[in-house]
């Protein structure tokens, strides 16, 4: 947090103004949330993939895999976007 306040100095921009941060911080992100899982649960965090009944598993596995690999895309997005967006509103004012 204190480094995207860099922004508010002129001539400094955030450090996540920049895509490849925030992919990493989402990353990064995806990968401590499924450890944790995985340490919670073992090996049957991946059986939450299959849903709450056996019968729907053969259509919530692939559903389930593409919406974790979305994850970190989403978040990669969402944060640059903040970022952006609050940069722009910050010059705006100042202009």
């Amino acid at each position: 947090m204190a480094a995207n306040l860099i922004g508010i100095v002129p001539c400094f921009e955030s450090p996540t103004q920049n895509p490849s941060v925030t992919a990493g911080c989402a990353l990064a992100t995806f990968i401590y949330y499924n450890l944790v899982g995985i340490q919670a649960n073992g090996f049957r965090y991946a059986a939450s993939f299959a849903g709450p009944v056996w019968w729907l598993a053969p259509m919530m596995v692939p559903i389930e895999i593409i919406s974790q690999m979305a994850r970190p895309v989403s978040l990669t997005i969402r944060l640059y976007a903040n970022m952006f967006a609050g940069e722009e509103v910050i010059m705006a004012f100042l202009a």
